[in-house]
């Protein structure tokens, strides 16, 4: 894997229908994104890519929350591992979790 750059983590922001957005007032150099749905902010999304591994800690999920906080959104960090970037995943909160799992099951268990 090359070094992350943010054209890279802007592209995988492009993959899920992020919108690249200026985020805590770092600007638009980090790669921070959002989802909207029905034009509105639905889920606010932090980018980062590693070779190998990363933690989430109680004070990074406590940064992407007050990001999300600040664009009326929920919070996601989307994690990009591995040498060929093969591994693709999506922290999010549980409350996140449970409103979708029940959007789900409503629409498939008819």
């Amino acid at each position: 894997m090359t070094k992350p750059t943010i054209k890279t983590e802007r592209y995988h922001l492009a993959r899920i229908g992020a919108d690249p957005t200026p985020n805590s007032g770092r600007g638009i150099k980090k790669a921070d994104g959002i989802i909207y749905l029905n034009e509105y902010p639905f889920i606010s999304v932090d980018t980062k890519e590693y070779k190998k591994g990363f933690r989430v800690t109680p004070d990074l999920w406590a940064k992407i929350n007050t990001d999300a906080h600040i664009n009326q959104s929920e919070p996601a960090y989307q994690l990009i591992l591995g040498e060929k970037q093969e591994t693709k995943l999506m922290v999010i909160g549980e409350g996140l979790f449970l409103e979708l799992l029940e959007y789900y099951l409503e629409g498939h268990t008819k």
